[in-house]
């Protein structure tokens, strides 16, 4: 009989939305805030889409002003980007 291996539990996430920027190439990109106590970058700038992709972190940022400008900022890029390859991809959903 082989060894019993215990594994460490990973901590729960608990995220609350705080803004919504907006809808492109079939995902939402949405920005999070990480409500676990001792989260060092609280802010998570994430796409949002259907099955299989779910939810990915682009990036995270520190919970304060300037966090929240940054995220701004490569959240409107983002969905540019986003925006763009709706336009330029033949077939994608515009």
């Amino acid at each position: 009989m082989g060894d019993l291996i215990t594994l460490p539990a990973l901590p729960v996430e608990r995220l609350r939305e705080v803004h919504s920027y907006g809808f492109a190439a079939g995902l939402i990109l949405v920005l999070m805030l990480d409500t676990n106590e001792g989260a060092h970058m609280p802010l998570r700038l994430s796409a949002v889409g259907p099955e299989p992709i779910g939810t990915v972190t682009l990036s995270t940022f520190p919970h304060m002003g300037e966090g929240r400008r940054q995220a701004d900022k490569v959240a409107v890029s983002v969905l540019r980007a986003l925006q763009h390859a709706e336009w330029t991809i033949p077939g994608s959903a515009a």
